[in-house]
C-alpha cells in the first residue's frame, strides 16, 4: 500500500520538488519513500514520508537495524535530512525553474588551439571579443592539469604555439625489420583509410609506449586522461622519400607517433539581459560550483573549464556552420550547426568531465534556475587556429577499380627554385592525377612522359588537379617548383596535416565512384 494521492502532493509541495538528500531539484524525476518501512511499522502518513530522487531513493532502500552495516541512509538521517529542507524551503526562496531565460544564455566553446588556451589561461579573453564584451575565467583543479600539458608541449616539442600531434621514434631498413620488431602490424590501404600518407601502423600500448620516449613529459602526463594507450597514439610507419624540402635520414623507413589533437571544453554563461545580474551558482552532475560573487554587466560572459576530449575538431565547411569567421590571420571562429556530429568520430572525453545541468542567478528581485542542454556536436562555438604547410604538390593513382590510390609528393626540393622529378608508371595504372592541396602554388615548366613533352606552362593553385592518361612502366619526368603561401610556421605537425590532406582528397574521390 502506498501514499494517498493528496499526501505526495504535499510532501512535493514542501520540498519544492527537490530531492531532501541532496537538495537537487529533480521535477517528475522523484520517489516519496517510507522513512519507516510498513513492514516496520511504519505508516503512509506525511510524517513518514520524504520526497527522494531516484539515485537517493536508491541509496536509502530498507534499512535493517539488526545488520546495519553498509551506507544506506537510516531513518533518523532521513527524517533530519528532510527537516533541514523543509525548513530552508519555508524560510529561503527556492529559485524560480525556468527551461528558457531571458536573462541568461549558456552555450559550449571548444578550443581546438593550445595557443588560445595559453591566452586564456594567462588572462587574454582577446580571442572571445568576437562573441562577448568582456569575459571573466572560472579557474578550477581542472585548469592545473590543462596548464601542465600546455607546458609539457612547450618543453617537448618546438613551440609554436601548438600541440605536437607527430613525434620521431626509430629508424628502419625495411618494412620486413619493423614486422620483426613489432605486434599488431599492418600494411596500410593507401587508397583509403584514416593513415594513406604513411605505409604501416601498429597498436600501441601504455607497456610499449614510452620505449624510445623516457622523457617526453607531455606523453607522461596523458596517461591520466583516463583513456587508453591505443586511444590516444598510433604508431605509424612512413617511408622515406622526404618530405617537401627535408632532410632524407639514410635508413629507408621511420616510424613515427601520432598524438591525438585535443580540445578543451568550456562552458559560457553570458547576461543576455539589459540589466546586471548576479551569477551564483553552477550545478553540474557532480558538485555545486560557486561562481564569482559580482555583477555580470548586460554580454558579459563568465566562463568556466568543463573538460577536455580528443576527436573534437571536424573538417567543417560553411555549410555545417552558422557563423564562420576568420577575424585575422590565424584563428578561425565558427558556431556549429546541422549534422556536424557526422564529421565526428571516435569522439572521447578525459576523466573528470564535467556534466552541467543548471545555472542559479539573480536579478535582485527573484532567484532563477535555468536549466543548460548537454553538450553535443551540433551546439558549439569552435575556435581554433588556421594552419598551412606549404606542401609539394601530390602524385596519385587511379588503379583498376577505378579508386584512387595515393603514391608521394613531386618536386620535394624544388620550393621556391627550379627542380625535377620522375618516376615510373606501376603496372595495372592507366591513369595517374597530380594534385594541389595546399595554400601555394605549383609551377609545372614541363612534363614528358618517355621523354616526349605532353604538357608545358602549367599553374596550379589549391584545389587543382591535372589527369594524365599514362600506359604501365612509362617514365614521366617534370621539371618546375612551388611557391608556398606564406613560411611554414608547424613543421613539426606536417606528417599528420599531410595525412589529412591526402585522407580527405582519397575520400572526395572514391565516394563519386559509381557501384
Amino acid at each position: 500500500m502506498s501514499f494517498q494521492k493528496s499526501i505526495k502532493e504535499k510532501a512535493m509541495l514542501a520540498s519544492a520538488r527537490h530531492c531532501c538528500v541532496c537538495n537537487r531539484y529533480k521535477g517528475v524525476k522523484m520517489e516519496v519513500h517510507h522513512i519507516q518501512q510498513l513492514a516496520d511499522g511504519g505508516s503512509n502518513t506525511f510524517e513518514n514520508a520524504i520526497p527522494l530522487c531516484f539515485d537517493c531513493h536508491s541509496d536509502a532502500g530498507h534499512y535493517n537495524d539488526k545488520h546495519s552495516k553498509g551506507t544506506k541512509f537510516s531513518p533518523s538521517e532521513l527524517k533530519k535530512a528532510r527537516s533541514q529542507w523543509y525548513e530552508k524551503v519555508a524560510k529561503d526562496s527556492i529559485p524560480v525553474k525556468l527551461a528558457i531565460s531571458d536573462h541568461v544564455q549558456t552555450s559550449y566553446f571548444v578550443l581546438h588551439s593550445f595557443s588560445i588556451l595559453e591566452d586564456i589561461l594567462e588572462g587574454d579573453y582577446s580571442s572571445m571579443k568576437h562573441y562577448r564584451k568582456n569575459t571573466y575565467l572560472k579557474r578550477n583543479k581542472m585548469m592545473d592539469y590543462w596548464q601542465s600539458l600546455m607546458l609539457a608541449n612547450r618543453k617537448n616539442g618546438r613551440w609554436l604555439g601548438e600541440q605536437v600531434t607527430s613525434v620521431k621514434r626509430s629508424y628502419y631498413d625495411s618494412i620486413e625489420e619493423y614486422q620483426a620488431t613489432h605486434e599488431d602490424f599492418n600494411i596500410i590501404d593507401k587508397s583509403e583509410g584514416d593513415y594513406p600518407y604513411f605505409d604501416a601502423q601498429r597498436k600501441i600500448t601504455w607497456d610499449n609506449l614510452f620505449t624510445g620516449y623516457e622523457n617526453n613529459e607531455f606523453m607522461k602526463l596523458l596517461r591520466y586522461s583516463g583513456l587508453e594507450a591505443h586511444e590516444l597514439f598510433t604508431g605509424l610507419l612512413y617511408k622515406n622519400n622526404g618530405g617537401c624540402g627535408e632532410y632524407i635520414p639514410q635508413k629507408g623507413y621511420t616510424e613515427y607517433m601520432e598524438i591525438a589533437p585535443i580540445s578543451f571544453v568550456f562552458l559560457g554563461i553570458t547576461n543576455a539581459s539589459k540589466e546586471a545580474i548576479r551569477l551564483d551558482k553552477l550545478a553540474s552532475e557532480e558538485e555545486l560550483i560557486e561562481l564569482p560573487n559580482f555583477a555580470v554587466s548586460p554580454n558579459e560572459m563568465i566562463l568556466v573549464p568543463i573538460g577536455a576530449g580528443i576527436n573534437l575538431n571536424p573538417k567543417l565547411e560553411e555549410k555545417d556552420s552558422l557563423i564562420y569567421h576568420n577575424y585575422d590571420a590565424r584563428i578561425d571562429y565558427a558556431k556549429v550547426i546541422g549534422d556536424s556530429g557526422g564529421k565526428m568520430k571516435n569522439v572521447m572525453f578525459f576523466k573528470d568531465m564535467l556534466k552541467p545541468q543548471h545555472v542559479i542567478y539573480n536579478d535582485n528581485d527573484t532567484e532563477y534556475e535555468v536549466q543548460i542542454h548537454e553538450f553535443d556536436h551540433e551546439n558549439m562555438y569552435t575556435l581554433t587556429n588556421n594552419w598551412g604547410i606549404g606542401s609539394c604538390p601530390h602524385l596519385f593513382y587511379v588503379k583498376e577499380n577505378g579508386k584512387q590510390e595515393y603514391s608521394r609528393e613531386l618536386l620535394r626540393q624544388a620550393s621556391n627554385e627550379l627542380g625535377s622529378d620522375s618516376f615510373v608508371i606501376p603496372e595495372g595504372i592507366y591513369l595517374i592525377i597530380i594534385r594541389e592541396l595546399e595554400d601555394e602554388v605549383t609551377y609545372l615548366d614541363k612534363i614528358l612522359i618517355n621523354n616526349e613533352l605532353c604538357f608545358s606552362d602549367i599553374v596550379m593553385n589549391k584545389g587543382d588537379s591535372l589527369e594524365i592518361n599514362v600506359q604501365p612502366f612509362d617514365t614521366v619526368e617534370l621539371h618546375g617548383s612551388y611557391v608556398p603561401d606564406y613560411k611554414n610556421e608547424s613543421g613539426f605537425n606536417n606528417m599528420w596535416l599531410r595525412n589529412e590532406l591526402v585522407k580527405n582528397s582519397n575520400f572526395n574521390y572514391n565516394s563519386n565512384i559509381p557501384k
